[in-house]
This record gives C-alpha cells, sequence and structure tokens, in this order.
C-alpha cells in the first residue's frame, strides 16, 4: 500500500520539511495558514524537547530522529506549539516533519484561528500516551540534569576544599552556604555553619567579636562599592602562635542583585615578618647611607688634616738647617699628628667592626673587664683616683668585645678630660647586675661639658674641645653598641663639675 499526496496531506497538514541550510522547503496547508511566507526553521520555532544536547543544525536535528519533539512558536500572532517528530528522507536528502499543535483547550484554538478540519486524523488515545511519555521523558530529564548538577557542586567543593586558602560563599544576608575543610577542618562543625553567621562563629568559640565585626564591615565595604575589598586579620595577637591572613571579598551580582559573596583568606604570616624586616633594613640602609656621606667627608678630613701638617713640618726640616731643641720639638709634633692618624684609624675600625660584625654571646665578669679597661687607659693620666664597686644578683651575659670598646672609650673620655684644677681627680664606678639588666654609673669631677656639647656628643666626629687629639668617633661608637646590644646610655654633665654617665644593658643570658 503506499501512501499517495492526499492521504499525507489529511494526515499531516501541518507538516513541513527542512533543507540543509534549515529553510522550510515544503509544508501543508495548515502550516502555510499559520505562518505564511517565513520559511526559516530558527525564526519560527524554538525546542522545548528535546532540551538537553540539541542545536540549531541539520544533523543535530538528525541524530534525535525517531524522539518526540515539542517545538515552540516564536511568532507572537500564533503562540502555540507543534507536537510531532522528524524523519530523514533520502530520496530528498531532507527532515520531514510531522506532528500537529499542541492545543489543550478551545480558547487555544481561538486564538491561533484554527478550526477542527485544519487538523488531520489523528486518535485521541495515542495524544494521552504521548503526553504521558513525554511526561516520562521530561522526568528522566530532569532526573539527570539534577544529577549533573550535583556532580558539578561535588567537583567544584573538592576543588575549594583542596585550594591553601580559607574559602567561604556567603549568602546576601551574610549566612554561610559554604566553607571548605582548610578554614574550617571540623565536619560537624562545618555542617553547623551553615546558615550561620561570623557572629554565631565566634560566639560559638566564646572568642571576642571583633574580628567578625571587622569581616562583617569588609562585606558591607565590598557590597557598597560593588568591587573587591582586602582587609588584614591578625589572630591570637601578641601570643606565641600570631598569625596574619589577608582576606579577600568578592560580591557577585546578577542584574544589580547581590547573589552570594565570596570570601577567601591566606595566610601571610611569613610574608609580615618579611615585610617589616626589609623595612627595618631599608629604614637601616637609609641611615647607612646617610653616616657613610658624612663619614667620607669627616674621615677624610680628619685623616687629610694630620697628613697636611706632616707634609708642611717634613719639608719644613728638609728646607731649613735647625737647632737640636727645633728638631726635636717638630718630631714630637710629628709624633703627636702620627697618633691622631692612628687614633682615627682605630676608632674607623670599632665602628666597622661593630657594624658588620655578629653577636658573640658569653658569660661576662664586668667588674673584672672594668677594671682591666682603666689599667690599659691609666697612662692618659696617672693623677686620677679610680674606684669601682658591683653588686651581682645574677649572672650576665653579652658580647665582650663589644662591651669592652664601650667601656674603653667612656673610661678613656674621664681620663682625657680630668680637671687638673682640682685637688683631688676622681671616676667612680658602680655596677648593679640581676637576671633582666646590667647598671653601669660612671662618676667623675673632670671639666664637664656644656649644654650644647651635651647635646652632640653622641653624633659622628663631633668634638666638643680641642683638648685632645680625639677622632670624634668615640661617642658615636658608643651608641652603635648599644643599639646592637639592646642598651641605652644617659650622660649628665655640668662645666667644671664634671660627668656622670648611666648605662642600661640588656642581660641577652635568655
Amino acid at each position: 500500500m503506499t501512501l499517495n499526496d492526499d492521504l499525507f496531506h489529511k494526515l499531516f497538514p501541518f507538516y513541513f520539511a527542512l533543507d540543509s541550510k534549515l529553510q522550510v522547503i515544503e509544508c501543508g496547508k495548515s502550516f502555510e495558514k499559520l505562518f505564511g511566507d517565513e520559511r526559516s526553521f530558527t525564526k519560527l520555532f524554538s525546542f522545548l524537547r528535546p532540551g538537553i544536547g540539541i542545536t540549531y543544525e541539520f544533523e543535530s536535528i538528525k541524530s534525535f530522529s525517531g524522539q518526540m519533539f515539542i517545538l515552540d512558536s516564536k511568532t507572537t500572532q500564533h503562540p502555540l506549539k507543534l507536537k510531532g517528530g522528524f524523519v530523514y528522507t533520502h530520496d530528498t536528502s531532507s527532515l520531514l516533519f510531522c506532528g500537529s499543535p499542541w492545543i489543550l483547550n478551545e480558547r487555544e484554538l481561538e486564538l491561533n484561528n484554527l478550526k477542527t478540519h485544519d487538523f488531520g486524523f489523528i486518535d485521541s488515545q495515542i495524544d494521552v500516551i504521548q503526553v504521558n511519555q513525554m511526561n516520562i521523558e521530561m522526568t528522566n530529564e530532569l532526573m539527570t540534569l539534577n544529577k549533573s548538577l550535583a556532580n558539578q557542586k561535588n567537583f567544584y567543593e573538592e576543588i575549594l576544599n583542596n585550594v591553601p586558602a580559607d574559602v567561604a560563599v556567603f549568602s546576601p544576608e551574610y549566612k554561610f552556604l559554604f566553607v571548605n575543610k582548610n578554614a574550617v577542618k571540623n565536619d560537624e562543625l562545618r555542617k553547623w555553619l551553615i546558615g550561620k553567621s561570623e557572629m554565631d562563629y565566634w560566639k560559638s568559640k566564646n572568642k571576642p567579636i571583633d574580628l567578625a565585626e571587622k569581616r562583617i564591615e569588609g562585606f558591607n565595604h565590598a557590597v557598597t562599592a560593588k568591587s573587591d575589598t582586602t582587609i588584614e586579620e591578625v589572630i591570637n595577637e601578641g601570643e606565641l602562635d600570631e598569625k596574619t591572613f589577608l582576606r579577600i571579598t568578592h560580591p557577585y551580582f546578577k542584574n544589580d542583585n547581590l547573589m552570594f559573596l565570596l570570601n577567601y583568606g591566606v595566610e601571610v604570616t611569613d610574608l609580615k615578618k618579611n615585610r617589616d624586616a626589609l623595612k627595618q633594613k631599608n629604614t637601616e640602609l637609609t641611615k647607612l647611607n646617610s653616616e657613610l656621606d658624612s663619614f667620607v667627608y669627616s674621615a677624610s678630613h680628619n685623616l687629610r688634616s694630620p697628613l697636611t701638617s706632616l707634609k708642611g713640618i717634613t719639608n719644613l726640616l728638609l728646607s731649613q738647617k735647625l737647632s737640636p731643641e727645633e728638631n726635636l720639638f717638630f718630631i714630637e709634633s710629628i709624633i703627636k699628628t702620627i697618633d691622631k692618624l692612628d687614633a682615627t684609624i682605630i676608632d674607623i675600625i670599632d665602628y666597622s667592626r661593630n657594624s658588620r660584625m655578629d653577636m658573640q654571646l658569653s658569660i661576662i665578669d664586668m667588674e673584672a673587664l672594668a677594671k682591666q679597661s682603666f689599667s690599659e687607659m691609666e697612662f692618659i693620666n696617672l693623677s686620677v683616683n679610680f674606684s669601682i664597686e658591683c653588686d651581682n644578683k645574677a649572672v650576665f651575659t653579652s658580647d665582650r668585645k663589644r662591651i669592652t670598646s664601650l667601656l674603653d672609650n667612656i673610661i678613656s673620655n674621664s681620663l682625657k678630660y680630668s680637671d687638673g684644677s682640682k685637688v683631688t681627680s676622681y671616676l667612680k664606678i658602680k655596677i648593679e647586675i640581676n637576671e633582666q639588666h646590667c647598671l653601669i654609673k660612671l662618676e667623675d669631677n673632670g671639666i664637664g661639658m656644656s649644654e650644647e656639647a651635651l647635646a652632640n656628643a653622641f653624633k659622628m666626629f663631633y668634638r666638643g674641645t680641642n683638648k685632645d687629639s680625639g677622632s670624634g668617633l668615640g661617642l658615636f661608637i658608643v651608641k652603635e653598641i648599644l643599639k646592637k646590644i639592646e642598651g641605652s646610655i644617659n650622660m649628665d654633665s655640668k662645666i667644671g663639675l664634671g660627668t656622670t654617665t648611666i648605662i642600661t644593658l640588656k642581660n641577652l643570658k635568655q
């Protein structure tokens, strides 16, 4: 039995055929009644079924041949749906759609100006079966979609749980939607957190809520600015397990509606320490550069001036015949000049050594070290009476070489600037040592210093008097040494009365 054209048109008055470019090349009378001369399939219809995997391409539609289709009309004039199926015809290499409108009530017939004679001969029982089958297939598709969504959810959660950062997702009301294992390791606590707020979390831990308030402040700023916001957060501040985090909040908007907030934190404790150390190094470098400029200028002057004097004296000795007494005077001048050069070079070496040398801690007998320093400096002025008292309540630990240099500079100053007009000159030293500190008090009755000299005493190459041939580096070196060994110095001096120096050194035995 062969299906003739007349019978085919009666059975499928809404049929249409598509070529490879999805153009309608043939259609039934009822189809033409509804859609007129429009022949572009993509302008006429969209797919309601199948809904997953199909595209608006000839081969894609062909691959779904044999399945039920529901096509939704895009025209506003005829808001209806066609239900049927596509069949591929080999002789014309086209896709043939056989179906009819999915009409559920008479109102829809009126809206589309359709009459019963516009429809083909169809069995209503088949229609019911097809509707039921469609419901089953749509349910299966929904189950497949839900499974796919669940797999995607598990996939992204697995990624977020394994990133090396604290990650949490919050609702527009700032309630937890998700928190990863890196942020909260306890499974039960993570489950409990869903739907809770930052305040609920910190209250549950019985900890101050200032961190929660700071995080919420970051959320508010991110939402208001509609951009990422970063805050620095310190946990257990001041404790041994102190940690620093950078927390970034990213608000996600859709059509100006806040959908969720993504918050992630990265620990930067070591980076902060390195940053702070770098700042300190930069500060020290700036200071050293400034000191280097001053040092080069002053050192060149302090070294060049004696050399110029030596050159002048030497030329004088060579150019003139002098008496033995005059020769002796000039030779003594040369020796004094050489001593001044030597003192400057020694101080420069001490300064360089202090700036570069690592700390070398050892137990120090401060009384013995002070006595040794005085005995080595005593030749400067043999008329100064020396006394020392020491109260040892603990063992003292520090850097012996730096302490020795410190004492040498302070004691030598007391000897250099003694007052020869006084009947008795003295230097008294008192030392007190406990578990935390070593306190050294040096008191002399020398010539003293003016207020201006006292204010500038610790500057590089400063000399408050022309009495001696010092380099002007001694007290500057003392100040630099004290920075290294965690100490401090305070000097009080009056012209004609003397100088009192109090040095506090940290006990570094810990």
